[in-house]
């Protein structure tokens, strides 16, 4: 082990596209975890993101967490549903994993707000005082969330999003692209909000809404894809 790696956690990483990429930089940038190598199914071992390699596929996990002393994940897939979906299966496979949380530190998040396991702080955003972030969720680079608002398990904000006060945003639900969601509105699970909407009163769950004021413009279906 080097001297730089020396001392800090060890990490595996599940994911090895775009979105993992930007995870990657951002576990790097924090630097708290030394990196052993990235999971993933699609890319071939020895595929490497930023110098770190694909060291096998999901069903090698349980053999890569001994060979590599490292029973601690970060998964790093941008869809809530398949993340979700991924993340319980680990739990599965591996029932004494432990889910990372990673901040950059270009991020400012208030010691009075509260986040869970497995969640990614990206570069630019803020998590205001008595704020809550539930597992597993996604905040992408200069995402805002003001005072007192909840952001349930799975729940994602893409980049330039923003929640003003008190907001509830429903499990697996997703933010999109420099939209704003003004104060105590609430989105509800599964529910895609689209890029630059204005979100100004409540929405339902499972739908695909957006505009300015935003509207619900159909139903979709829980697994569907968004990005």
């Amino acid at each position: 082990m080097s001297d730089m790696a020396a001392g800090r956690e060890k990490l595996i990483i599940f994911g090895a596209g775009g979105h993992a990429q930007s995870v990657l930089d951002t576990v790097i940038a924090e630097g708290r975890y030394e990196v052993v190598g990235l999971v993933d199914s699609v890319k071939p071992v020895g595929y490497e993101l930023l110098g770190c390699p694909v060291i096998g596929a999901e069903e090698n996990l349980p053999e890569l967490a001994v060979t590599f002393a490292c029973a601690r994940l970060l998964i790093a897939i941008g869809d809530n549903y398949q993340r979700e979906a991924v993340t319980r299966r680990v739990s599965q496979a591996l029932p004494a994993v432990e889910f990372a949380t990673t901040i950059h530190p270009a991020a400012v998040v208030s010691p009075n707000a509260v986040l869970a396991a497995g969640v990614v702080v990206m570069a630019g955003t803020v998590v205001n005082v008595g704020c809550s972030v539930g597992a597993g969720c996604l905040l992408n680079t200069r995402s805002s969330i003001d005072h007192d608002s909840v952001m349930h398990d799975f729940s994602s904000l893409a980049p330039g999003a923003t929640l003003g006060g008190t907001v509830t945003v429903g499990e697996r639900a997703s933010i999109g692209l420099g939209a704003s969601l003004s104060n105590r509105v609430s989105i509800g699970n599964d529910t895609i909000i689209g890029l630059g909407s204005a979100v100004t009163g409540d929405i339902p769950a499972l739908v695909v809404a957006y505009g300015s004021p935003a509207r619900s413009v159909r139903p979709r279906r829980i697994d569907e894809p968004y990005l």
